[in-house]
């Protein structure tokens, strides 16, 4: 079961919990393409978005289009994830580069996450502006990871990150990646 369709373009607030058919909650097949075959920018009024409980997830961005417009989710300032078992990363590579407005990111009780942004095998032919670089979340203050047993890595190669405005990072239970942190983190 997916959540995303066309007719939610309006929407601002998602909140989903205790949801157990959900596997994907962003489906993004054609879901930016006209009928003339131009580009349309996706969920750009999307500015909150809590998931939990939901222990089939395995894609919170799934089938991403070949190029995902800048605008498209720019105003998306809070995600939270919680309690997803299956779920192995938050974002795609293309995903993360669109979420220029991200303030808060807490990951939480996701016992197979292994990253938060997937390797780029992973990345479903995802483009914004090329491959590799720096993924900038220029308006993340707070990264919270909490019960993440599994978590490796924040981000793979040849990515990484720069966060600029990053204040607060707090992270508990996630000893594998607190042992990665000074290759996997770069704080500007």
């Amino acid at each position: 079961m997916c959540i995303l369709s066309q007719d939610l373009q309006n929407l601002q607030e998602l909140y989903v919990k205790l949801c157990g058919s959900v596997e994907v909650i962003f489906d993004l097949q054609q879901s930016n393409v006209n009928e003339g075959g131009h580009e349309l920018a996706v969920l750009t009024r999307l500015k909150d978005v809590t998931l939990s409980g939901l222990n089939n997830l395995r894609h919170v961005w799934k089938n991403c289009p070949h190029v995902i417009q800048g605008s498209s989710l720019h105003n998306l300032n809070y995600l939270k994830v919680d309690d997803c078992r299956i779920l192995r990363h938050v974002f795609t590579p293309s995903i993360a580069k669109v979420l220029v407005g991200l303030r808060i990111l807490t990951v939480k009780t996701c016992k197979n996450l292994e990253a938060i942004v997937a390797k780029e095998e992973e990345e479903e032919e995802c483009i914004v502006g090329g491959g590799g670089g720096i993924i900038l979340f220029p308006q993340l203050t707070g990264l919270y990871l909490d019960n993440l047993p599994k978590l490796l890595n924040i981000i793979h190669k040849p990515y990484t990150f720069n966060w600029a405005s990053l204040k607060d990072l707090i992270m508990g239970d996630c000893a594998k990646v607190i042992e990665r942190l000074n290759d996997t983190l770069q704080v500007c």
